[in-house]
């Protein structure tokens, strides 16, 4: 399956996103029509940055906002400007190592 890593791993944040279905199609012989989650996106934190995210979640109780509140800090989604001039992902990432995919099978 696919792997897309937002920012560095050896950050105290950053995301992974994959295909769920295809890991337990792999791990478990589940058919991959059969599964309940198709792709799976994940927040992975460490050291202080885990702690706010913990004493967040303790003390609102609503793991959406805190979901969504980190995600925002550090992934910006914006709509397409069709007249814009688009930059590529090599032109944009160049020497930064900050977007990584792999591709278990």
């Amino acid at each position: 399956g696919h792997t897309l890593y937002l920012g560095s791993l050896k950050s105290d944040v950053y995301f992974c996103i994959y295909e769920k279905d295809y890991e337990q199609y792999v791990k478990l012989g589940t058919p991959l029509e059969e599964a309940d989650i198709i792709n799976r996106f994940e927040i992975r934190l460490r050291n202080e940055r885990a702690y706010y995210a913990v004493r967040d979640l303790l003390t609102y109780y609503d793991a959406e906002q805190t979901a969504f509140s980190i995600i925002n800090q550090y992934v910006r989604f914006v709509d397409e400007e069709p007249d814009k001039r688009k930059m590529t992902g090599n032109s944009m990432t160049a020497g930064l190592g900050l977007l990584a995919i792999t591709d278990r099978a």
